[in-house]
């Protein structure tokens, strides 16, 4: 553990140029984090390398059932999208799955939606890996970390 949290010191966080926060000090370097939060749930990731964490209450979002597709059109590519549309049940949970990833990648880069969500695709990232679930405690909450390979 870094010696300016033992000695109870509040870590000094700056922003990068498109706002991901990042820890200052010499015995921070090295230490990443992200941060997310969704309708009452919140969650963080600590890393030694950079990593990127989304998360989404897919019970908080009204009629999200009758609109997800249109998004996906509009957000995703194509391999994305026949992920979405694939199996017979489901789609509105793989909907989740791509767009927290979508999301983790960007705070992972620190480039935020400057990037624009239909100019990568999360399943052809070979440079990094995903961790794509829900919170035990709270099914209705899916997650994505994205960290370097």
């Amino acid at each position: 553990m870094p010696e300016s949290l033992l000695r109870g010191e509040t870590p000094e966080l700056f922003k990068g140029a498109h706002g991901k926060p990042y820890f200052s000090g010499n015995d921070l370097k090295g230490i990443f984090f992200s941060l997310s939060h969704t309708s009452g749930h919140e969650a963080v990731c600590f890393s030694r390398s950079e990593v990127g964490l989304d998360c989404e209450n897919t019970e908080a979002k009204p009629g999200i059932e009758k609109r997800y597709k249109a998004i996906a059109k509009r957000c995703f590519t194509e391999d994305e999208q026949a992920y979405v549309d694939s199996g017979t049940d489901g789609a509105l949970g793989r909907f989740f799955e791509v767009w927290t990833a979508k999301e983790a990648y960007m705070k992972y880069t620190g480039n935020g939606f400057s990037e624009g969500f239909r100019s990568f695709s999360v399943f052809n990232m070979p440079e990094v890996r995903f961790e794509t679930n829900r919170f035990p405690k709270a099914p209705h909450v899916v997650y994505s970390i994205c960290a370097k390979k």
